[in-house]
This record gives structure tokens, sequence and C-alpha cells, in this order.
């Protein structure tokens, strides 16, 4: 088989294909998230992340190596914890100490697993090793005030996707409430507000009720935030 590097290359080549491909159908997929597999959660997380991060980079006209790093690091950002990410999305009780500990490790366990599947690219291991790093000092796992752009954005991305995704301990977060608070975090910094123009208030897959009182389902973003085109569920 190839080298873990170059499979992990060809796999993001091969999402923004997708993506580039049909994007709305491409959100869709990740915002109307109808069969929950838990078991499967870290992948899906991973997949849902990169596809919403390259939404939002392209939005905000990055150029398309650095669109690809991300990706990369939006698919590989929780590679020590496949496993534990999907214990953690089937039971209904809060995490034990020993899988906070792991939580908290994780950035740099990833990282270590990466260097030893030779990935070299500083940036991209920077960006998974930093992206739970928070601007006020409270993040994980070396609590510092900054951290790049890379690792900010992938951030915004894993939380933004982690709040929209079911648990068994909780339901899924409309997307509405979670762009809100994404705002308000970001104190309405250019990667919040760039996410919430690339999505839409109304993205693909979310469920609306229209004025005259139908429900419908959002299947492509519109000219703006508020004007989308819906397919109608009920009469």
């Amino acid at each position: 088989g190839k080298p873990a590097a170059q499979f992990l290359d060809d796999l993001a080549a091969d999402l923004l294909k997708l993506v580039a491909r049909d994007l709305d159908v491409a959100l869709f997929v990740t915002i109307r998230q109808t069969e929950v597999r838990y078991a499967l959660y870290a992948l899906q997380h991973a997949l849902h992340s990169a596809t919403v991060l390259t939404v939002l980079t392209q939005q905000l006209g990055w150029p398309a190596e650095q669109v690809k790093r991300l990706v990369l690091a939006a698919l590989t950002m929780n590679v020590s914890t496949l496993e534990l990410q999907a214990v953690m999305a089937q039971q209904t009780d809060p995490p034990t100490t020993r899988q906070r500990d792991q939580i908290r490790a994780h950035p740099y366990e990833s990282e270590r697993l990466l260097r030893l599947a030779g990935v070299s690219d500083d940036d991209w291991l920077a960006a998974v090793r930093d992206h739970h790093e928070r601007p006020d000092g409270t993040g994980y796992p070396r609590g510092l005030t900054q951290a790049g752009a890379l690792a900010h954005a992938l951030r915004l991305g894993d939380v933004s996707t982690a709040k929209i995704s079911p648990r068994a301990i909780r339901q899924a977060m409309p997307i509405q409430v979670a762009a809100k608070q994404l705002f308000q975090e970001e104190k309405g910094g250019p990667l919040a507000v760039g996410l919430i123009k690339a999505l839409g208030l109304y993205p693909p897959g979310e469920l609306v009720q229209l004025k005259s009182g139908e429900i419908a389902v959002v299947t492509h973003r519109g000219l703006n935030p508020t004007t989308p085109r819906v397919a109608c569920i009920t009469n």
C-alpha cells in the first residue's frame, strides 16, 4: 500500500473534488445527519469539519494550498482518539477523569502519530497540536493565548460541527443557535462572520417553516443568507 502521508493527501484531494462538484450536496450531508451512527462519530466528524472549513476558507479567499492543508488537519486532528470519540458519542454519562485526561492529551498524541506516519508539514502539524488553544488562555494542551491562523480556523470548524452533531447524551444544536454562539465567542471576528456567510442562515439540510405553515427542507443556498431554495415536505 501507499505511505500513510500520501494516502491522507489523496483523501484530502478527493474530498475537495467532491465538495467542488456540488457544494450544496456536501453541506446537506453535513447538516442533515439523519442516519446517526455513533460508532462512526469520529470519522463523520472529521469529514463534516473538513467540508465546513473548505467552504469557509474558499469564502475568505484562502490560497488553494492553505485550504488543502487545513482539510488535512481537519481529517487528522483527532486521529489519536478515534475509538474514544466513538465510545463517548454513545455513552449517556459525562466523561470520566481518564477520558478527560485523554482528551486533553490528544493534540500532542495526534501530532506524534502523524509524525510517525511520515507527515513533515510543520503548519499541518502545528494546526493539529494547537486547535484547542483559546485567545483567553483557557485552551489546551499549552494554554496559549495565540495560535496560528490554521489552528484558529480548525478550532471553529471542529466546535461548530460538533455542536450540530447529535450524541447519546444530547441532541444536536440548531444551526442558528450554534452560529450565534460562535459569533459571540469570536466577538464578531472575521472567521465567524465568514462561516455564517458561507453557510447561510439556512444552509442545505436545514428544516424550515414557511409563512404558509408548510415544512420544507433547504436544498440550495440562495443569493443571500436569508433566501435559500427549499423543497416542501408537508402542505
